[in-house]
């Protein structure tokens, strides 16, 4: 308690320092930072959220909620990505409101979408793959489902979205489709008129290719 009273301070050092404490102290000290995520200041809002964010309290999750409609866009970040980190499933309706009505914040839903890991978490990555135009957030919902899945369904339903992305990303998605079959113990075939992929795949500059 006499602690997190230090990320109100002024100097960020002292502020920095007692965050790395309580980050220490575990989750311990998860109930006497609830306080800060309603201060005034939306600087001490996002600190306190992003070490509840790093401890195991998973249960302090709805406390959490109420900052993903703060005013301040880095709380809300905050928020997402804590929640992400909880795996909270409850939350998953409130990130895709958020990812429909905040462009900006639509590559950290997507990171804690793939976190999440729920089946709604993956039914909107993959309606995201399938009808986003932007090439990164393509890519940013292929790594998510790349980090956290753990359903060779998945891999499937990628497999059968191939051919609607750029080539570039083609190369992404069939990385992804065969780390998580590889991952799984599963396999995975590409249909002949797709073998081509595999191919420049080997073959591409880039070593997660």
């Amino acid at each position: 308690k006499l602690i997190s009273a230090y990320i109100l301070d002024s100097n960020i050092e002292v502020r920095n320092l007692a965050g790395d404490i309580l980050i220490k102290m575990g989750a311990p000290a998860a109930e006497h930072l609830l306080e800060y995520l309603s201060h005034h200041d939306h600087d001490v809002r996002k600190f306190a959220c992003d070490i509840l964010g790093l401890l195991d309290t998973r249960q302090y999750a709805d406390y959490i909620k109420p900052l993903l409609k703060d005013e301040d866009e880095n709380a809300v970040q905050s928020a997402i990505e804590a929640l992400g980190n909880y795996q909270d499933e409850s939350s998953v309706e409130l990130l895709i409101e958020i990812y429909d009505s905040t462009p900006d914040q639509k590559p950290n839903v997507i990171e804690a979408l793939g976190k999440i890991g729920s089946q709604a978490a993956i039914d909107k990555l993959l309606h995201a793959l399938t009808h986003e135009t932007d090439e990164f957030l393509k890519t940013a919902v292929i790594d998510a489902l790349s980090a956290s899945c753990e359903d060779i369904d998945v891999a499937r339903k990628l497999l059968s979205k191939i051919e609607e992305v750029s080539e570039a990303t083609q190369l992404i998605v069939l990385k992804t489709v065969v780390a998580i079959a590889f991952r799984l113990g599963e396999s995975i075939e590409l249909p002949q008129h797709l073998r081509y992929l595999s191919y420049k795949a080997l073959f591409d500059n880039d070593d997660d290719v």
